[in-house]
């Protein structure tokens, strides 16, 4: 029982550092047209989002600004989501 204890113990903390090697990652895409760049982390964190001036008349900045809140909200009631699936596997 107590090798168990130790196993899960051992796993939480393997568990934790491969979370921290995650998030350190950063992967940056295109659309085709190089009108939008991103960056996300290993969290599927949106830490950078560039847009080309020459996109429209819309104050960049302003969508800029919409864009990567509404992608971490949504990426936030996702990883709820998931944990909540995942909470009846376990």
């Amino acid at each position: 029982m107590f090798d168990q204890l130790k196993n899960l113990n051992n796993l939480r903390k393997q568990a934790a550092e491969l979370q921290k090697q995650l998030e350190a990652e950063k992967i940056t895409a295109s659309s085709p047209d190089n009108l939008i760049t991103i960056t996300l982390n290993g969290a599927h964190e949106l830490i950078d989002l560039k847009i080309n001036r020459e996109l429209s008349a819309v104050n960049a900045d302003q969508l800029t600004f919409a864009f990567k809140d509404a992608y971490n909200r949504a990426e936030s009631q996702l990883k709820n989501l998931l944990a909540k699936k995942f909470q009846g596997l376990i």
